[in-house]
């Protein structure tokens, strides 16, 4: 019932001048940008956001993946290493700024909108990984410009910052594997 919901919500909200299905969008077509408010985080790759048009949706951050924060009932419940500094880093930078754009690239399998956010000409999504709060994600993603996310990682690998100075550093998608068993 509630990714039912979930889901009439989001096709409400992008038949309402928002993000777009994937059935509408291809690499042909325009980026589509508005403006919104980020409420919160839920992590260091997934924000809580309410577009101009007053519909809010949570959407997942193109082009990167973060480490896990705690989450109750899981094996894991404490979560990854600077899980909840990714999170945390993420909320600074867009939660409550104003000037924030969204520009939407693709949907993930939830159906949630995969964004880019932009505070003026900067991309928080990058910023994250400059800072080293989250690696490249290595899934199929669309309409980015990967070099860039490439050379951001590699900027925070080479300085040793934040999950590159982990020993032991496990990625979240190998982290999340191990923690369904």
């Amino acid at each position: 019932m509630r990714l039912t919901s979930h889901i009439i919500v989001l096709n409400l909200l992008f038949m309402i001048e928002a993000p777009i299905s994937a059935a509408q969008q291809s690499d042909e077509t325009p980026d589509k940008t508005f403006a919104a408010d980020i409420k919160h985080c839920h992590d260091g790759d997934t924000c809580h956001i309410v577009a101009e048009n007053g519909m809010w949706f949570n959407a997942r951050l193109a082009g990167i993946d973060a480490p896990e924060v705690g989450r109750y009932g899981k094996k894991k419940s404490g979560g990854q290493p600077l899980g909840d500094e990714s999170r945390d880093a993420l909320s600074e930078l867009v939660v409550g700024k104003k000037g924030i754009t969204i520009r939407q690239v693709d949907l993930d399998p939830y159906n949630r909108p995969v964004i880019e956010i932009f505070i003026g000409d900067s991309c928080a999504n990058l910023k994250l990984l400059e800072l080293g709060m989250a690696e490249r994600y290595h899934g199929k993603t669309k309409r980015i410009d990967k070099s860039k996310y490439d050379a951001a990682e590699d900027k925070a690998k080479s300085s040793k910052l934040g999950i590159w100075s982990i020993k032991n550093y496990e990625s979240p998608s190998a982290w999340r594997h191990g923690d369904k068993k």
